[in-house]
């Protein structure tokens, strides 16, 4: 009996396992001749695009930019946000500059202006 579980849960896995295979082969192949186009976009709003950007800049700075909240997005040529930190208050130094693709997420480029 426990040798028919085993080779029951061999073969099931070995069904899963191609199966998968074939689905991951089948959607590489979709994808590449799709032409699937969010619109507006990944990024549709202001307010994604800042939540975006949060996520993005606390994975990488940590809480040394919280003091630049709330960040501020802004739409240029129809394709990529401009998100900008905030100074409170008059201070040397700048604030956090990133820019990313509306259609697909990609960063273009993160500065801090000094």
């Amino acid at each position: 009996m426990k040798q028919k579980k085993i080779s029951f849960s061999v073969i099931l896995s070995f069904i899963i396992f191609l199966t998968a295979l074939i689905i991951k082969g089948n959607t590489k192949q979709y994808f590449q001749n799709s032409s699937f186009n969010p619109h507006p976009g990944l990024i549709p709003n202001k307010k994604v695009a800042e939540n975006f950007a949060t996520l993005i800049l606390e994975s990488l700075y940590g809480d040394k930019l919280k003091h630049e909240e709330p960040f501020s997005a802004k739409l240029e040529n129809d394709s990529t946000w401009v998100v900008t930190g905030t100074r409170k208050e008059p201070t040397i130094g700048g604030v956090v500059i990133m820019k990313f693709n509306r259609s697909d997420c990609r960063v273009i480029s993160i500065v801090h202006e000094k």
